[in-house]
């Protein structure tokens, strides 16, 4: 029965979805409750979680179970309180005009659904689940992007929906072809040609959307928390696979996966310089800056370092994608001014790895591990990249800060 309750949690979310959509279109006035009602009861059910850990997989005898360790357990309750947060904000715009048609497919009900798939590919316990689970996920991704599109007809061709999409599916691909080289279905008997080949697809995972997915970007600028889930569920779902094969073995080829996380790095701060004024497209830059450090702390300092950028990244990483979707707010009221500029300051604190936050937990333990290994050279590399964008991050945040003060009250 404990086994079951992660499965609970997601079948909650799902059957959250029908009945939300169900509400929306025969009763709309409940549909503000069971969505937000269900999200919460889900956080719920996650902080019941915690005394049952850990949840470990039988693989003598079942080829698709469920792992949740502390770890993973963490994922989840960053990934469900960010659904959280997003629907909360979706049901606090404007009532739409009287005469205005319902959508088929309303937004609160494919968050959830996306939520309940999100959850279900951080949990899974097997090589074989992990592929079922993030092909279907690609699949989900690529429907709620496409009704997402028909809902906001300004924005280009649903065909730019594609490029993501195919990336999200060239990881699982690569995680299968991964899962046939190791042979097994425990992580910690994979060999080391099997692990390179599954990170690999972890980072085409978690890098296809940040990189492919600008038409998700115009969707965040036009008000949609759904597309906020789009871009941030994915990445989560490669770094919880990323954390567990951290922790059932040494990482294989360090040096080329070491050039190949910095490099992220390096692009996503081209992208923050290129725009410190565009609160959007910077954030984008921010999301592949934390998904290099986060493939660099699981490739040197382990789960626990991995799960704290991870974490920021669902997190920081969210709610500053929020936080920019308030950005057309009414500016006239100081106290959603204030609590957005707060949002925006936290997040990108938290994503620069400032003292007394996630991400400052992950760095300091990648450079712990770097110097014990005698890596000084890659301090140094990293340290002047942190700097960087420490120095990114506050320039943007002084320019928000400015724009919220001269905003009229």
């Amino acid at each position: 029965m404990i086994d079951l309750l992660p499965g609970l949690i997601i079948g909650l979310l799902l059957i959250g979805a029908v009945v939300t959509a169900a509400a929306a279109s025969y009763q709309p006035r409940w549909t503000r409750v069971t969505a937000v009602s269900t999200a919460a009861l889900a956080f719920l059910l996650w902080l019941t979680l915690r005394l049952v850990l850990p949840i470990l997989p039988d693989t003598t005898r079942l080829s698709a179970a469920w792992h949740v360790d502390g770890w993973t357990w963490a994922l989840g309750g960053a990934w469900l309180l960010l659904l959280l947060a997003a629907l909360l904000l979706r049901f606090q715009a404007a009532p739409a005009a009287a005469n205005e048609p319902l959508p088929r497919f309303p937004q609160s009900s494919l968050m959830l659904l996306l939520g309940g798939v999100t959850l279900t590919a951080v949990w899974a316990g097997t090589p074989e689940l992990v592929v079922t689970t993030w092909s279907l996920l690609a699949l989900v991704w690529a429907a709620v992007a496409a009704l997402l599109r028909r809902e906001q007809p300004d924005l280009a061709s649903v065909n730019t929906w594609a490029a993501p999409a195919a990336g999200l599916l060239l990881g699982a691909l690569g995680l299968w072809y991964a899962a046939a080289l190791g042979g097994g279905a425990d992580w910690s008997t994979w060999t080391a040609a099997a692990r390179t080949a599954a990170l690999l697809a972890i980072l085409a995972q978690m890098a296809a959307v940040p990189l492919l997915g600008r038409r998700v970007l115009a969707a965040v600028a036009d008000g949609s928390e759904t597309a906020v889930l789009l871009l941030t569920g994915p990445s989560l779902a490669g770094a919880a696979m990323l954390v567990g094969l951290a922790a059932t073995g040494p990482m294989p080829a360090l040096l080329p996966m070491t050039l190949i996380g910095l490099l992220v790095v390096l692009l996503g701060l081209r992208r923050v310089w290129a725009h410190l004024a565009e609160p959007a497209p910077m954030g984008m830059g921010l999301l592949l800056v934390q998904i290099g450090w986060l493939l660099l702390a699981a490739l040197w300092a382990g789960p626990a370092a991995a799960t704290a950028e991870a974490r920021v990244l669902a997190l920081a990483a969210g709610f500053l994608f929020l936080a920019v979707r308030g950005v057309r707010a009414d500016t006239a009221d100081p106290v959603g001014r204030g609590l957005r500029l707060a949002g925006w300051l936290l997040a990108l604190a938290a994503l620069a790895g400032l003292p007394l936050t996630a991400g400052f937990n992950g760095r300091a333990g990648l450079y712990t591990a770097w110097l014990t290994a005698g890596g000084w050279p890659l301090v140094v590399v990293a340290a002047l990249l942190h700097g960087l964008l420490v120095t990114a991050v506050c320039l943007a945040a002084l320019s928000r800060t400015d724009d919220e003060a001269e905003a009229p009250s």
